[in-house]
């Protein structure tokens, strides 16, 4: 990457930022991003590790893989309301996001969306979310608090996988499917009340809790 770029503002028009655009760009701190915004692509802002602002604009559909992996001085990433895909790996390693917000309109989630994110603690789902991704928060090492709505019905494979801080998860009524290691080594996990509405615990969902 280019190593004294520090700002982008992106011009009024841009709809994509493509494949590896700013990738390990050292000292870029701050991108001012547009309207128009749709699609980050694979790798964009990967290795970005003083990149500390980030705006992505209401009307962004889709943040494909890997575009902020390691962008570890991100400290906050508001999902808009508009966001259908995060591709995997997206946010992996961005160690300093506190708290995540995840939209009902993001339908499409892939392996590892938040993996290894170390400083996240506290995660909500809105209203009308229907799934935790699969590995969504594995090794989310510190996350403590998880707000899911009612209208959850599965927790994927591996989502909660070795988030060794957390104490208890409320799983809403209308869950009906827990994946593969969901829970395992979450070992600070005290207690779980299973919902009625459950039918699948997969193999090694609550292993060496």
């Amino acid at each position: 990457g280019m190593v004294n770029l520090e700002t982008v503002t992106l011009g009024a028009n841009v709809e994509t930022i493509g494949n590896s655009a700013f990738y390990g760009c050292p000292r870029l701190k701050t991108v001012y991003t547009n309207e128009k915004l749709i699609s980050i692509d694979r790798f964009a802002f990967a290795e970005c590790t003083s990149l500390e602002e980030f705006k992505l604009p209401e009307g962004l559909l889709r943040i494909w893989e890997n575009a902020f992996q390691n962008c570890s001085s991100l400290k906050s990433v508001d999902l808009p309301k508009s966001l259908t895909l995060i591709d995997q790996y997206a946010f992996q390693g961005c160690t300093s996001i506190e708290a995540i917000t995840v939209p009902k309109s993001l339908t499409d989630i892939d392996y590892g969306v938040f993996s290894n994110c170390e400083s996240l603690k506290s995660v909500e789902f809105e209203h009308g979310s229907t799934q935790v991704g699969s590995g969504m928060f594995f090794g989310c090492d510190n996350l403590n608090t998880v707000i899911l709505p009612d209208t959850i019905t599965t927790i994927n494979h591996s989502a909660f996988q070795a988030c060794t801080a957390l104490e208890s998860i409320d799983l809403p009524d209308g869950v009906t499917t827990i994946g593969e290691s969901a829970f395992a080594n979450c070992r600070s996990l005290k207690g779980i009340v299973l919902p009625q509405s459950l039918t699948t615990i997969s193999k090694y969902a609550f292993a060496k809790c």
